[in-house]
């Protein structure tokens, strides 16, 4: 089989009729309104870190990331890579259907048949697969690769399987290994994972050229590839936040979120609301956090067990931890009533044409889908394909043969703006509704206590991390 798999390989390179890197019209166009939807209005802010690491657009490569966040992830680097097509490995079952196999080939999608859903029969078929991204790299292009084999649900790096280092070699030997092939690692980075308007960062890291493990590799593939697969994990791990320390993983995510992790930044000089900076704070934060757990084992097992409560408290009382830091007055939320109230009735006009694009996902969400982190990636994909065209586009195409254009102009203007307001509009109103909690009386005496807690927590991990 695996014969069979390199004639095939060598005949599809011989007998290629197109350049599979090649940018049609229809990719550019699309490629450029899926960016409009991500950045424009999915993310606030969009950083791109070390496009310097990047091999020359022509050079073969596979970039390997961390998987945080299912489409979401491809989907970023798609639309970010602007100066190559780059190739996905997709799961085979998105692919059944006629016209989504032909479109997501377009674009650059390759199937990936898993025995856990299409059986070991279909298996053979990922030698295709493997043909296709081997034909794609020596022609120059760039596969993306997941070696997690599967989205994480937290902040951490699972374990890496070599698949990926298995189709970069075979496409060294398929050029009889006089062509260098480039892995490029990478982490995807999300200040939130599940709504609109948090902020998205990529990174690249150092590439590491394969070419000087070739001979090591003709004597010893297996050894060397484990080698070299540790050595890509360990550099997608300094990219990222990788919090190694499972058993107490909610705590330390609930830390650095909320008002201890604004507060270590600060005392750091770095600035918690640039999620680069803030990367940076939480990584050294949970060093840190770390190596007092190996010094002080007992000490940092009930200061988390005290995290653990506060946030429990917090989030059964449904408020927010900043509230603490930013104590609402009893003026302060009387204005924000206010301005609620007097906002409220352009708040529903710009409910109007967006209305179904905070129902649909959420309807479906619900009932479709039971693994939360595909939300974000579902609420993109029904905005790009369903809501945006069917009530943003139709509607505005229909207004410049029915009305003036300026008119239909403005409409187009008009609604992601107002989607944008909408949704701050109810970000507010939660805020608002958390702040009249904090200041209930029935709520005083939990609060009370809950401030203690906290202010001592966070004395006790000042002090053992030598920021006091």
């Amino acid at each position: 089989m695996f014969e069979t798999y390199s004639i095939n390989c060598i005949n599809s390179i011989i007998n290629m009729e197109h350049n599979p890197n090649s940018k049609s019209l229809f990719y550019r166009v699309f490629r450029n309104y899926v960016k409009l939807v991500t950045d424009g209005l999915y993310y606030k802010n969009v950083y791109v870190l070390g496009k310097e690491n990047l091999p020359a657009p022509n050079q073969p490569a596979i970039m390997v990331s961390n998987h945080q966040n299912c489409l979401s992830d491809p989907l970023a680097l798609a639309t970010f890579i602007s100066d190559r097509k780059p190739h996905f490995l997709a799961r085979a079952n998105v692919f059944k259907h006629p016209l989504a196999d032909k479109f997501l080939r377009h674009l650059g999608l390759l199937p990936a048949y898993r025995l856990e859903y299409e059986g070991k029969g279909a298996l053979q078929d990922n030698f295709k697969t493997f043909d296709k991204a081997v034909d794609a790299m020596l022609n120059g292009g760039t596969v993306i690769l997941y070696p997690e084999r599967g989205h994480q649900d937290k902040r951490w790096l699972g374990h890496f399987f070599m698949g990926y280092l298995k189709i970069a070699f075979r496409a060294a030997e398929l050029s009889d290994f006089k062509q260098d092939i480039m892995v490029v690692p990478s982490c995807n980075h999300y200040s939130h994972y599940h709504h609109m308007q948090g902020d998205i960062m990529i990174q690249f890291g150092k590439p590491i050229s394969l070419q000087p493990y070739y001979e090591q590799y003709r004597q010893h593939p297996r050894q060397t590839m484990i080698e070299i697969n540790n050595m890509v994990r360990e550099r997608v791990s300094d990219l990222m936040l990788n919090i190694e320390d499972v058993e107490n993983y909610e705590a330390i995510d609930f830390l650095r979120e909320n008002g201890y992790g604004k507060r270590f930044a600060r005392k750091h000089g770095w600035a918690s609301k640039i999620l680069p900076e803030k990367l940076h704070s939480d990584k050294t934060l949970a060093q840190k956090l770390k190596a007092a757990k190996e010094r002080y084992p007992e000490k940092m097992e009930k200061l988390y067990n005290d995290c653990m409560t506060l946030r429990n408290e917090i989030n059964d009382m449904k408020i927010r931890d900043w509230i603490f830091d930013k104590e609402p007055s009893f003026l302060r939320v009387v204005m924000n009533v206010i301005m609620l109230k007097v906002l409220f009735p352009l708040f529903l006009v710009s409910m109007v044409p967006n209305i179904l694009l905070f129902v649909i996902p959420e309807f479906f969400k619900a009932k479709l889908l039971k693994d939360h982190m595909f939300f974000s990636s579902f609420n993109i994909g029904v905005s790009v394909f369903i809501t945006i065209p069917l009530f943003y586009i139709i509607p505005f195409i229909v207004m410049c043969f029915t009305t003036k254009f300026y008119i239909a102009l403005g409409y187009l203007i008009f609604c992601p703006l107002a989607l944008l307001f909408s949704w701050y509009y109810i970000r507010w109103t939660s805020r608002c509704l958390g702040m009249m909690r904090y200041r209930s009386q029935k709520y005083a005496p939990r609060i009370e206590k809950l401030r203690n807690l906290r202010e001592t927590l966070y004395a006790s991990l000042d002090k053992i991390l030598g920021l006091d």
